[in-house]
């Protein structure tokens, strides 16, 4: 079971620091659910998912869209919950983890 974080609007996946990836490869894997779901709550991003990878086959990955488990990420209002992506599909300046390591 490999737990990953992506951000549902551009399906890029959360890489470790202020990085993301198009390649469920190079996602950080959190050591278990709730270490996934700690950093997606207080990381402050909107419009995030939970992946959770069961086995190498797409078919069976769990997904679950975190602002409707959680009601809005945590400290943010409704109103910076429509704020847009950046035209180059980055999501800059959010931050779900202070390490590059596969860890958390």
């Amino acid at each position: 079971m490999k737990p990953v974080l992506r951000h549902g609007r551009t399906g890029l996946y959360f890489q470790g620091g202020a990085s993301w990836t198009r390649e469920v490869d190079g996602a950080l894997v959190y050591r278990d659910v709730e270490a996934a779901l700690d950093a997606a709550y207080t990381s402050r991003v909107a419009g995030l998912e939970l992946n959770v990878l069961l086995f190498d086959d797409p078919r069976y990955t769990l997904r679950l869209s975190l602002d409707e488990w959680f009601g809005e990420p945590a400290g943010l209002s409704q109103s910076s919950l429509t704020r847009r992506a950046p035209a180059d599909n980055t999501i800059a300046n959010e931050t779900l983890c202070s390490s590059t390591r596969r860890c958390c």
